[in-house]
């Protein structure tokens, strides 16, 4: 059982480091970095809205 696990592992962290970046946002500067992407979650449009829908929700 502990072979399987430590195959599956593997297997998971060689996908993991061979994926591409996901792109989910084309067009908006996907390549700025890490702290752009962090901006992102407080200064983008979508972000801001789905916060406040969470906030009226709870």
């Amino acid at each position: 059982m502990r072979r399987t696990v430590l195959k599956l592992a593997f297997a998971a962290g060689s996908l993991a480091a061979l994926a591409g970046p996901a792109l989910a946002h084309v067009g908006a500067g996907h390549a700025d970095g890490f702290a752009a992407g962090m901006a992102h979650s407080f200064l983008g449009l979508d972000h801001l809205m789905a916060m406040a829908a969470v906030g009226v929700w709870s």
